[in-house]
């Protein structure tokens, strides 16, 4: 998990996937800061607080996608190169990329996955949360999504999923978004399956939140990530 900061002040979330690259939303940090202005703090866990394990890193190269929409947040993911390679510990390790067309398209049993963030409790709250917090939500693919709750096809482009519940109740929120959408597989280690994109209000019944299909990504990531190490399954 990685913390993104724009002037020094909590921007969004980001998951470590390599020991040079950190994968987000391109929408947290290219509408809003420049590549001088972002720091990656990795380690974090309560942001209000002093801690000597965490670390702050420059980033050195803003690798968005080229078919970003700011409009629909289609294409809604970008990579952050770090200054400096890391060296992965008992506290800061990457995440694996899941497989190409491994892709949310299909029922999934009510597969859950867990989101993670330092994001708002509540709608439009003026508070961020100091600690990081997660919630497990259950996942819906865009086909399913687009029949069950109000978002039209313009709405949901074909690059995002969502992830929910029919009552409502659960969601990231704002300043979650960059964060990731995890699951576990089959070999016990986390994968990122999606990254926390946008929504309408939060937690609301016929408006779950959306994500980025990240094996939509998995090519396009690596193609752009070939300089570094991975996780292991």
């Amino acid at each position: 998990m990685a913390l993104i900061t724009g002037n020094n002040t909590p921007a969004c979330g980001g998951a470590v996937i390599s020991d040079q690259y950190v994968a987000t939303a391109a929408h947290c940090t290219t509408l809003r800061y420049r590549q001088e202005e972002l720091k990656v703090v990795l380690g974090e866990h309560n942001h209000c607080e002093p801690d000597n394990r965490t670390s702050s890193f420059s980033v050195l190269r803003m690798i968005v996608h080229p078919l970003f929409n700011a409009s629909t947040y289609a294409f809604d993911i970008m990579l952050l190169k770090l200054s400096m390679r890391l060296t992965f510990n008992e506290i800061v390790r990457p995440i694996c990329l899941p497989q190409w067309g491994q892709l949310v398209s299909t029922p999934l049993r009510e597969q859950e996955g867990t989101a993670l963030g330092w994001g708002v409790l509540a709608f439009q709250s003026p508070f961020k949360t100091c600690e990081l917090r997660q919630v497990e939500l259950l996942l819906i693919p865009r086909a399913q999504c687009l029949v069950q709750s109000s978002y039209t096809p313009e709405m949901l482009p074909p690059t995002l999923f969502c992830a929910g519940f029919p009552q409502g109740g659960k969601d990231s929120c704002q300043g979650d978004s960059g964060g990731p959408l995890q699951v576990m597989n089959s070999q016990g280690r986390y994968e990122l399956l999606g990254i926390i994109s946008n929504g309408i209000s939060c937690a609301h019944p016929a408006f779950p939140g959306k994500y980025t299909n990240v094996p939509l990504f998995t090519a396009w990531i690596i193609a752009n990530t070939q300089d570094s190490n991975y996780c292991t399954n």
